[in-house]
């Protein structure tokens, strides 16, 4: 028998839970592992998220995705929603689910309801996360100035032509240099 009195239980702060109101929320996935469903039939892939930034920075999201069950629908949807995470990452084909932690992409969260009525977050899908706009200068080179258009040429413009044939013949143009190749 553990003795409790040396825990000082009284004086522990009440752990607080605080529902996030449905969004996008930057985050990192910190941890996936695949479960037996209760009825022992199938599997789910149950994912742990912690926000990464803003009011609610380190906030921790629960996800689970039915991907083996009896039921072919729960089954197709399950892995729907569970592949919108390689999706987001661009890494719909990684082999472990190990490729898919630590690395930032967006959780789309709304609130549903606990089997007791208590609200509760859950994750319903996710997408890639943005790259802010100041840093998308520092991936993207620069570009070379545009060249002017070049003026036609006056004697081309003006010479004509008489029942198919030239009259006067025009002076040769000179070749200019392609500044791509």
């Amino acid at each position: 028998m553990a003795n409790l009195k040396s825990l000082d239980l009284e004086n522990v702060p009440d752990q607080t839970f605080e529902v996030l109101p449905a969004g996008d929320y930057p985050v990192i996935l910190t941890e996936i592992v695949e479960k037996a469903t209760k009825d022992g039939t199938g599997s789910r892939m149950n994912c742990k998220a912690s926000v990464l930034s803003g009011k609610h920075q380190n906030a921790v999201l629960f996800g689970g995705y039915n991907v083996r069950n009896a039921n072919s629908m729960a089954e197709l949807i399950g892995r729907q929603q569970f592949k919108t995470i390689g999706a987001a990452l661009n890494l719909v084909s990684a082999e472990l689910t190990d490729e898919w932690l630590n690395k930032p992409l967006v959780a789309v969260v709304k609130v549903t309801t606990d089997q007791n009525g208590n609200p509760r977050n859950e994750i319903a899908s996710f997408k890639p996360r943005l790259v802010p706009a100041a840093s998308l200068k520092l991936l993207v080179a620069p570009k070379a100035p545009a060249e002017p258009a070049a003026e036609p040429d006056p004697s081309l413009v003006e010479q004509s032509f008489h029942n198919g044939e030239k009259t006067e013949e025009a002076p040769a143009k000179p070749a200019r240099k392609n500044p791509y190749v």
